[in-house]
């Protein structure tokens, strides 16, 4: 399923200026992806953590700095509805957006379902205020690929 991915982003990719298809996934990134499945399957089961897997290595920073705004957003379209249905997953959705809109702060982690990060012990009697909103959409969903990220070790 991940060289279907990588096939067909070769495929959709442009030719450069010197005649070479623009390469989306390298090895690294492939053996990256192969990494996270095989970290959060159990946790996650195999499907998310395809997913949310391809979301980390290449989909979360799709396009960006490239220019070509409407042609590379038509193209993570495609890509994300690939990656869903690979995965067998019936909304795409659930790799996209955050399933809870709610960030979870008790004595032990903090995040947003399903990715999660430990507290240290040194302040936790003592809980930050700020005036920032976690909870606005466009926050939480770039806190919830951070705390993906995060889930790497």
């Amino acid at each position: 399923a991940m060289l279907e991915v990588w096939k067909f982003l070769f495929d959709s990719a442009s030719e450069s200026l010197e005649g070479q298809k623009k390469q989306f996934l390298s090895i690294r990134d492939l053996v990256a992806w192969a990494d996270f499945i095989t970290l959060k399957a159990k946790e996650l089961g195999p499907a998310l953590a395809f997913g949310h897997g391809a979301h980390l290595v290449f989909l979360d920073g799709f396009g960006v700095g490239t220019g070509n705004d409407f042609q590379i957003a038509a193209l993570k379209e495609k890509s994300e509805d690939l990656v869903a249905r690979l995965s067998r997953l019936s909304d795409k959705d659930l790799l996209t957006n955050p399933s809870a809109k709610v960030v979870v702060d008790d004595s032990t982690k903090w995040g947003i379902h399903p990715f999660f990060v430990a507290k240290g012990t040194e302040g936790s009697k003592q809980k930050a205020q700020s005036n920032y909103s976690m909870t606005t959409p466009t926050a939480m969903k770039n806190l919830w690929r951070i705390l993906r990220a995060m889930q790497m070790p």
